[in-house]
């Protein structure tokens, strides 16, 4: 039998498969997508903490500066008015100018509140009496430093905001 003639056969041409449409993307995309979206909202979240915490960074930076000048046999007085102005400054920076004019027992008081209570006798005497007698400062233990390295976070904590009683609120 001879073979048939290839024109005479039913056979259609090679159809080639629709084009792959873009839309709706395949689930891997979804899910590289929903990846991205994450990292730039945790980035995000991470910058504005970094820039948030910037002024107690530099606050702890100077507070370390202080008592590497109390430890090196600097004038305590000094350090001790420093100690005392950098914590003045931050409740002030904190609270606006509100509290500016505070002095004595009410400045302790202020301290007292915003740090939560941790305010040791040692720091207590450093920041209130130290500060305007030679005497006192002379005698300054380190341990009002470690005590004030554990403050100063507690004096840039988020507070509730104005009129929530709650205490769940953030400024």
């Amino acid at each position: 039998m001879t073979p048939p003639n290839p024109q005479d056969l039913p056979l259609r041409d090679i159809h080639l498969p629709a084009p792959v449409p873009w839309w709706p993307p395949a689930p891997g995309w979804w899910l590289l997508a929903a990846l991205l979206a994450a990292m730039l909202a945790g980035a995000l979240w991470y910058w504005h903490r970094y820039r948030k915490r910037a002024p107690l960074r530099a606050a702890l930076k100077e507070l370390n500066a202080i008592e590497q000048a109390f430890e090196t046999k600097a004038d305590p007085l000094d350090c001790a008015q420093a100690l005392s102005n950098l914590l003045r400054r931050v409740v002030l920076y904190d609270s606006g100018n509100a509290k500016a004019a505070v002095v004595g027992e009410q400045w302790a008081a202020v301290v007292e509140a915003r740090a939560g209570g941790l305010l040791s006798d040692e720091l207590r005497e450093l920041l209130f009496v130290a500060p305007y007698s030679p005497r006192s400062a002379a005698a300054l233990p380190a341990a009002a430093f470690r005590n004030a390295f554990e403050t100063l976070p507690k004096l840039f904590a988020p507070r509730p905001a104005r009129g929530d009683t709650s205490g769940t609120g953030t400024r």
